[in-house]
Order: structure tokens, then sequence, then C-alpha cells
């Protein structure tokens, strides 16, 4: 989307629910969370099982950036958009991590 509002594109097209959208620095990816991968997907408003996608800003290479056993949320970049950190909800607990952009590396 232009600054004035125009030229609005759809980056995802599923029957999930997807939040949190944050560009990389250089502005050619989004990170996001959904929940597509809950068996309640779409339906559980806030206590869905969420994990961290990235796509190109023009809807091409959507991809899940790792694999967890908890809910991960609220992704932001590094200024140098090498890492992304997210925090984490698991039993009423919650983490921060920081994974390479590319999902290796959790820390």
């Amino acid at each position: 989307m232009n600054p004035n509002g125009s030229d609005q594109r759809r980056l995802t097209f599923n029957e999930s629910d997807e939040y949190s959208p944050v560009w990389s620095p250089d502005g050619a990816q989004v990170a996001f969370i959904s929940d597509r991968d809950d068996p309640n997907s779409g339906k559980c408003a806030h206590a869905c099982f969420y994990q961290l996608y990235v796509i190109n800003a023009d809807g091409s290479g959507e991809r899940k950036l790792l694999e967890t056993k908890f809910s991960t949320l609220h992704p932001d970049w590094h200024p140098d958009g090498a890492r992304i950190s997210f925090d984490t909800e698991s039993n009423l607990q919650g983490d921060i991590y920081v994974v390479n952009a590319d999902g290796s590396g959790l820390e």
C-alpha cells in the first residue's frame, strides 16, 4: 500500500486468522502470526495456537518460520533484518525468543 492508502493488496488467502504483521527493515518481507495450524482455526479468538510466518512483500514465498509447541506472538524484526524476536504463551507463562530470519538458531 502506498503512503496515501492507494494500491492496497491482500497478501494471504486462507480461512485462518492472521495478526501482528511487521515489515522487515528493508521492506522486502512481512512477518506475522497465524492460527492455521490450530484445529479450531478461525473460530478461537485469542486462545488459538499461533505460529510465526514470513511472506515476501509481493505475496510470494510464504513460509512457516519454525515449528514450536507453543504459541508465538508479537513478532518484531531486528533493525539489521537478520533476526526476529517474539514472545510466547504456554500454560499461561510467557517467554521471549529470538530466531534467525531463515528460521534457524532459535534462542
